[in-house]
C-alpha cells in the first residue's frame, strides 16, 4: 500500500473515530446524561439506563476501541513507508538487452486492430504479441486471431470449439457457428435492510428510505461483505476522502426500474452532519 494509501485511511479512521466520539457524548433526545465513552451505562438503582440505545452504545464503543487499535498499527505502517521512501533505490536487475527489446517492440508501429469473431469484438495488439480488448487476451496470440484452432481461449481449449466446417456447392469449406450463447450473470441479492432513516441525513439526501433492501453498497455485496463489516469500512473511507458511494436498492419487495428498468441506483456521501454517525441511517442484515 502506498504513502498516499495509508495517509488516506488514517484520515478515514480519524474522521470515523470523531464522529463516533461525538455520537456518544451527545446527551440522549430526551435530556439527561451523555453515554460518554466509557460512562457506566446504569442508573443509581443498578439497572440499565432506559433512555439509552444500549446495543448502539455498546457497538460504538467496541467499534471506537477498533479503531484505535487499527490506528495504531497503521502509524506504524506509515512510519515504516516514509523510511523506505527514504532510503537509496535498489539497483536495476533488467537485464540492458531485454529493456532494449521492449521497448523497441512497443516504438514498431502498430498492425489495424482485428475483429475477433468468437468474442464480437475489436481487438489490438499488445507489444510482446498478445491481444488486448478481450477476456483472457494475455494468453492468445494476436496473430492467429481469425486462424480457428491454434487461438487459445482463456482457459486453453480451442477457441473454435463448437463450430463445424460443411462444404459449399463450390468446394469452399464454410464455417457454422454453433456457439452456445454466454448465459447473463445472475442479479444481486439483496443482503441488508434499512430499518431507519433520519431526517436530514446524508442517506436521506442520497434517496435512500426506510425499508430498502440493499443489493451492493460500493464494492460490498452478498458474497462479501462480511456481517455487514464491509459496509463499515467503505463509509468510513469514503467520509475520510469525501467521496461519494454508489449504492444499489430494492424497494417494497420489488427491484425498482429506473429509466433503464435495472435497479435503483443511488450515491450517498457518508458526512458528519447534526446528527448521529456519517450516515444517518441504520442497516440490518438479512
Amino acid at each position: 500500500m502506498s504513502l498516499l494509501e495509508l495517509d488516506a485511511k488514517r484520515n478515514a479512521l480519524e474522521t470515523e473515530a470523531t464522529a463516533i466520539t461525538s455520537e456518544l457524548n451527545t446527551p440522549p433526545p430526551g435530556g439527561g446524561r451523555a453515554p460518554g465513552i466509557s460512562d457506566s451505562l446504569v442508573d443509581a438503582e443498578g439497572f440499565p439506563r432506559p433512555d439509552l440505545d444500549l446495543v448502539r452504545i455498546r457497538t460504538l464503543r467496541k467499534r471506537l476501541a477498533e479503531i484505535s487499535t487499527d490506528h495504531k498499527k497503521l502509524m506504524k505502517d506509515i512510519e515504516r513507508s516514509v523510511l523506505n521512501a527514504s532510503s537509496p533505490p535498489m539497483r536495476r536487475t533488467v537485464p540492458a538487452d531485454a529493456e532494449d527489446s521492449e521497448r523497441t517492440a512497443r516504438l514498431r508501429p502498430k498492425p489495424r486492430p482485428k475483429f475477433d469473431p468468437v468474442s464480437g469484438k475489436w481487438v489490438v495488439p499488445n507489444w510482446d504479441g498478445s491481444v488486448w480488448g478481450v477476456e483472457g487476451g494475455e494468453n492468445m496470440r494476436f496473430d492467429e486471431i481469425g486462424r480457428g484452432s491454434k487461438t487459445l481461449s482463456p482457459t486453453g481449449p480451442s477457441r473454435m470449439a463448437g463450430k463445424t466446417t460443411s462444404a459449399t456447392s463450390g468446394g469452399v469449406a464454410r464455417r457454422d457457428d454453433e456457439r452456445a450463447v454466454a448465459a447473463p450473470p445472475p442479479p444481486p441479492r439483496p443482503f441488508a435492510r434499512v430499518d431507519a432513516v433520519s431526517d436530514g441525513s446524508p442517506a436521506q439526501l442520497g434517496g435512500i428510505k426506510e425499508g430498502d433492501l440493499i443489493l451492493t453498497f460500493g464494492t460490498a455485496n452478498s458474497s462479501n461483505h462480511r456481517k455487514l463489516s464491509a459496509i463499515a469500512e467503505i463509509v468510513a473511507l469514503a467520509a475520510g476522502n469525501t467521496e461519494n458511494v454508489a449504492v444499489t436498492v430494492q424497494r417494497n419487495g420489488d427491484t425498482v426500474g429506473d429509466n433503464s428498468g435495472g435497479p435503483l441506483r443511488l450515491r450517498i456521501q457518508p458526512r458528519t452532519w447534526n446528527g448521529r454517525g456519517v450516515l444517518g441511517c441504520h442497516i440490518v442484515p438479512i
